[in-house]
């Protein structure tokens, strides 16, 4: 999986003249996460011909504290797109988010027993194909995480 950083808008130029651009995120089962702010790093792992993949953003709020974002993206047939976002006080609070994101919850699947006659050779097979989905989905999501977590700390951003 390629890990893109995409631009960011963060120059620093804003003023009380040209102030920063207002930022909507979505949030799945949420109400959008609106503010006034600026970028400072946000990467995806796309890429052509790929099922899923994950974007990562870290966004500075004009008021005071930080946006930490997650989305994902799939192609899979009758999945939908999942989209998370948290407002938190401090920069290292945004990047603990980050670091502790959970993928099972992005994970379609189930190990419960769909026949009560069926064997525990099938449910452990189940388990297994889900214990591997959730190892592929962790790995798409380390990869662009760590991108942003590196990115921040090149920028001399992170303590």
């Amino acid at each position: 999986m390629a890990i893109h950083t995409l631009p960011r808008q963060d120059t620093g130029a804003h003023s009380a003249v040209t102030p920063p651009p207002k930022i909507i995120l979505r949030r799945t089962g949420k109400k959008p996460l609106r503010f006034s702010g600026v970028c400072l790093c946000e990467a995806t792992g796309y890429t052509r011909g790929g099922s899923f993949w994950y974007e990562v953003g870290l966004y500075r709020r004009e008021t005071r504290g930080f946006v930490a974002s997650v989305r994902l993206f799939t192609k899979s047939q009758g999945a939908q797109d999942r989209h998370s976002a948290v407002r938190v006080d401090s920069l290292s609070a945004a990047l603990d988010y980050l670091e502790s994101y959970d993928v099972t919850a992005d994970v379609r699947g189930s190990i419960k027993n769909q026949a009560k006659t069926a064997a525990p050779a099938q449910d452990m097979l189940r388990a297994a194909r889900l214990r591997g989905a959730i190892a592929r989905y962790q790995l798409a999501y380390d990869s662009v995480c760590t991108h942003v977590l590196y990115d921040m700390d090149a920028q001399n951003r992170v303590a």
